[in-house]
């Protein structure tokens, strides 16, 4: 069993659809399901090579269950959320603490609710409660060939999305079978993507990252720590399971998840004793086909149930929670956790104790090796967040930027791709130069008079990103703060002239891209 980690950074909204919401409304999941990330890992691999779906390969590589793509959960303090157990509850009205009912049952006489969050963490003793941010935009449908509502066809539909926000990063995790699937997926593990929905909109862009093959795989669990045996066996969703009856019919009871258990466990018998069940409906969307998938009732994450315990052998419980149960495991249903949680109660962590100040910088020597790479690091981190605050940006100026021609755009945009590889001087003479050509022509000076970057004129937006003095002032514009980048006592130089000079051509050149591509709808 090879485990490889990775971590999916949203630069945009990502709409990958539940099946919730009326029917104007796109109502994104908590999470970045298994099927999504696997069908962007495909794309991946048919940029280099064939996709051949009679090879044994490829069917071991995203077909056969030989590889599983587990979903992407929110990641927080460096580690993985994982979904909220159904069997926890809470007094009315009060917070906390949280009662786990798998291991004490609670008191009849009180009123008792779920929490509200679909993820957590545990902190020490105690329950980290996490929601993922939302990003809710209220969109006009519009005629794709007019780029406008033809009233005569759409009516002025009026339709809103509810997607996850982008800057959040969310953890992920592939389990494959042998050492070869593993080289070959981890290079595809980099870079930026896009998921679900909508990818035209502004929604959709990710950028994939911190990809790597954990050393010693033999003993991972997807909850962290060593199994434990009890007197009973307690199995926890921690993906929505699809799972069928004795008929071959999609069913959600608890007898069909003990035959699905004891089938995997290789025994013959298993008791339950309680269950605390969540049912949802799962579908998809076959992008080859163009076509929904059908929607069939499914055990939903969260889910808790406890046997009696099981005539096996512990290896056969640790089998279990590396290959789940049910269907579609390639994609990340049916993922369980064995004997996971043995607390009775579970405080909830407050507020003041999630924004603890951070602990003082760590001093490195100057012209030291450490030095020296965590410059590096700092350097990297730098250029990261200047990247995702240049497409922040853009989405909302380019998208803004009306009245220049689509052709004087992409002319301007080659001019500042030549312009990034020559030396700043010669790059801003060579972009000067164009900017003088304009002013000397009457109709393309009005169209850049005309056009407006936020509420500057477009030519002077132009002469202020292409100035060596002005230029400066790009990182307040993009809110750029270097401390964010910080490592150790080392802080990245937002000084540097070519630094400047090249995120200065790159925010133009972002803003032109984004304006082009709406003058061509």
């Amino acid at each position: 069993m090879n485990i490889i980690t990775y971590q999916i950074e949203l630069l945009e909204p990502v709409l990958v659809t539940a099946l919730q919401g009326d029917p104007n409304s796109g109502v994104a999941f908590d999470y970045l399901p298994g099927s999504v990330l696997r069908g962007a890992i495909i794309s991946r691999f048919r940029q280099s090579e064939q996709l051949d779906i009679a090879d044994e390969k490829v069917q071991r590589l995203f077909f056969n269950g030989h590889t599983r793509y587990l979903n992407g959960y929110p990641l927080d303090d460096r580690q993985r959320a994982l979904p909220i157990p159904h069997a926890w509850h809470r007094a009315k009205e009060e917070e906390t603490p949280l009662y786990d009912f798998a291991v004490e049952a609670g008191d009849p006489q009180t009123d008792w609710q779920r929490p509200h969050a679909p993820f957590w963490l545990p902190v020490g003793s105690q329950a980290r409660l996490i929601t993922p941010d939302r990003h809710i935009a209220v969109h006009i449908a519009r005629d794709r060939h007019l780029g406008r509502d033809d009233d005569g066809v759409i009516g002025r539909a009026v339709y809103r999305y509810d997607a996850l926000a982008p800057g959040q990063t969310f953890a992920a995790a592939i389990l494959c079978d042998d050492d070869e699937l593993a080289a070959v997926l981890l290079p595809l593990l980099s870079g930026k993507w896009s998921l679900g929905g909508s990818r035209s909109g502004g929604y959709g862009r990710v950028y994939v990252s911190h990809a790597r093959q954990l050393p010693d795989p033999a003993t991972w669990r997807e909850t962290g720590g060593e199994l434990e045996t009890a007197d009973h066996l307690t199995i926890t969703c921690l993906s929505d399971a699809l799972l069928r009856d004795a008929s071959g019919q999609a069913a959600v009871s608890p007898k069909v998840v003990t035959q699905a258990v004891a089938q995997a466990l290789g025994i013959e018998t298993l008791t339950c004793r309680q269950s605390f069940l969540s049912a949802t409906t799962v579908g998809g969307f076959n992008r080859k086909w163009g076509l929904p998938l059908p929607q069939v009732p499914a055990v939903g994450m969260g889910s808790v149930f406890v046997f009696d315990p099981p005539d096996c052998a512990l290896d056969k419980l640790y089998t279990l929670e590396q290959t789940g149960i049910g269907e579609r495991r390639t994609e990340g249903f049916g993922r369980v956790a064995v004997n996971w949680l043995a607390q009775e109660t579970w405080p909830v962590e407050t507020e003041d104790a999630k924004h603890k100040p951070p602990p003082p910088p760590v001093k490195l020597p100057a012209d030291s090796p450490a030095a020296e790479i965590a410059g590096a690091m700092a350097a990297r981190l730098l250029r990261k967040q200047i990247e995702n605050r240049i497409a922040d940006q853009a989405t909302g100026l380019g998208a803004s930027l009306r009245g220049v021609k689509r052709s004087q755009l992409n002319r301007l945009r080659l001019l500042i791709q030549d312009a990034l590889y020559q030396e700043p001087q010669a790059g801003r003479q060579l972009l000067n130069d164009y900017l003088v050509g304009v002013g000397e022509r009457k109709v393309t000076r009005s169209q850049f008079d005309r056009a407006k970057v936020g509420s500057e004129p477009l030519l002077l937006w132009l002469e202020k990103r292409f100035d060596h003095e002005k230029g400066r002032g790009v990182w307040q514009d993009l809110r750029v703060n270097a401390t964010e980048s910080k490592i150790g006592d080392v802080t990245p130089d937002l000084a540097d002239d070519n630094l400047v000079y090249e995120y200065n051509l790159r925010l133009a050149e972002a803003v032109l891209a984004r304006a082009a591509k709406e003058e061509e709808r």
